[in-house]
C-alpha cells in the first residue's frame, strides 16, 4: 500500500495553529552582532553571537515543527475518540434493540407453545421402539406417544438393511408434523428375529 499523500510543507499548514507563514516569522527582527566569517573569536575562543542566535532560531523552528506534528496527532486522537464514542452509542442502541427482540421472540415462543398444546402436538423424531413407548431417558427431548396423547399403530419389517433391532424405519405422518391430540401415527419398526 503506498504511503498517504501529504500536502507541501507537512506537518505545517495541516491545522490552523501551525503554519508555514508563522514558521518563517520565527527569528525575524533578531539581529546578531558581528556577523563576520568564522565561528570563534580568534582571541578568546568564544562563540560569536550570530552563531548562537542562529542555532537558537533553528532550535525554535525545529520545536515549532515538532509541535505541529503533535497537533496533528492530537487531532487524530480526538477524531478516534469521537468515532469510538459514536460506535459505543450505536452498540448500546443495537444492544437495546436486541434485548427488545429477544423479549419478543421469547413471547412468541411461549405463544407458539401454548397454541401447539391447545391445538395439537408435534410428532417427535423417535429412533427406537423404546422411545415411542417411553420417550428418551430424561423424557425431555423426545416424549413418548402416550405422553403426547398419540395412538400408535406399529408395522413390523423383518431384517431391514441398515437398521438395528426395534429401530424406527419410518413414521407417518413424519416427525415434526403438527397433529391433533388423539391422532393415529403409523410407526414402522425393524425386527431382527
Amino acid at each position: 500500500m503506498p504511503p498517504p499523500q501529504r500536502p507541501p510543507g507537512y506537518p505545517l499548514d495541516v491545522t490552523p495553529r501551525f503554519t508555514t507563514h508563522d514558521l518563517g516569522e520565527i527569528g525575524k527582527g533578531v539581529q546578531a552582532i558581528d556577523p563576520s566569517a568564522g565561528i570563534l573569536h580568534e582571541a578568546d575562543g568564544d562563540l560569536k553571537t550570530w552563531v548562537s542566535v542562529g542555532l537558537g532560531i533553528k532550535g525554535l523552528k525545529d520545536l515549532y515543527t515538532a509541535l505541529a506534528y503533535l497537533d496533528i496527532a492530537d487531532g487524530k486522537a480526538d477524531a478516534l475518540a469521537d468515532g469510538q464514542n459514536g460506535l459505543r452509542l450505536k452498540i448500546d442502541a443495537l444492544s437495546g434493540k436486541l434485548d427488545g427482540l429477544a423479549a419478543k421472540v421469547d413471547g412468541l415462543s411461549t405463544d407458539i407453545d401454548r397454541l401447539t398444546n391447545f391445538l395439537g402436538v408435534v410428532i417427535p423424531p423417535w429412533r427406537t421402539r423404546t422411545e415411542v413407548e417411553n420417550g428418551d431417558d430424561m423424557g425431555v427431548a423426545v416424549r413418548s406417544a402416550a405422553d403426547l396423547d398419540l395412538l400408535v399403530d406399529f408395522v413390523i419389517l423383518q431384517r431391514e438393511p441398515g437398521f438395528g433391532h426395534e429401530d424406527v424405519v419410518s413414521i407417518e405422518p413424519p416427525a415434526g408434523t403438527l397433529v391433533v391430540k388423539g391422532s393415529r401415527v403409523k410407526v414402522t419398526l425393524n425386527l431382527e428375529g
